[in-house]
């Protein structure tokens, strides 16, 4: 049996998911381009959420949504290649970090203007789960990032607010808009609901840790 590359910080998405695609993918991109940098993997998965994004506001939301959740696999092969290469970096951390949040925001703004140019939804309700799902995705990964920094003595589990869960979530209801657009609304409000959930139980942690 082929033993998967797993990370300690993996949430329930990654390990059962994206690792086992992410790991094969890994090995044939290596096998093909053995020379590559895990940065140039990271800008790919980066590229691809642009990618989605367009397809979404195109209201394509199957080819968007498969797009979404192939970002999400490939992002995990950065770090697969960096470790298995020998090429880890702070540098290389922070990139993939900083374009994580950048396809973050692409992705959830290009469902707003699909919602809002297609949906019949209140554009009141759209901008609120909107805001609320952005958000509570950027916070959930700043949150992380600021107790770190803090010196805290561990690191936040990952749980169903992390950030493969939401993609998945999204390339989910994105697939499902096909048939109904204005699920895509309940789609941020669940992301919205369990980031928001997640950072006030993070602050009890911080509390616990950090004086």
């Amino acid at each position: 049996m082929v033993e998967i590359d797993h990370k300690s910080t993996d949430g329930w998405v990654s390990k059962y998911l994206n690792r086992p695609i992410s790991n094969s993918l890994t090995n044939i991109i290596l096998r093909v381009w053995p020379s590559i940098t895990p940065n140039i993997v990271s800008i790919a998965a980066f590229l691809l959420s642009i990618i989605a994004s367009i397809f979404n506001m195109l209201s394509l939301g199957i080819i968007g949504g498969l797009f979404v959740q192939l970002s999400s696999i490939l992002d995990g092969s950065d770090g697969e290649i960096a470790r298995k290469t020998d090429q880890m970096s702070k540098f290389g951390d922070y990139f993939d970090s900083v374009l994580d949040r950048y396809s973050d925001i692409i992705i959830f703004t290009s469902i707003l203007v699909l919602l809002v140019n297609n949906s019949d939804q209140s554009i009141n309700l759209i901008i609120i789960t909107y805001m609320s799902a952005l958000g509570g995705s950027l916070l959930i990964s700043y949150s992380s990032a600021k107790f770190k920094a803090l010196g805290a003595p561990s690191d936040f589990n990952r749980t169903i607010a992390g950030r493969d869960s939401r993609l998945f979530i999204i390339s989910i209801f994105l697939i499902a808009s096909n048939w109904s657009l204005n699920i895509l609304v309940l789609g941020l409000g669940i992301i919205g609901v369990i980031t928001n959930i997640e950072l006030i139980r993070r602050f009890s942690l911080v509390k616990g840790q950090i004086e």
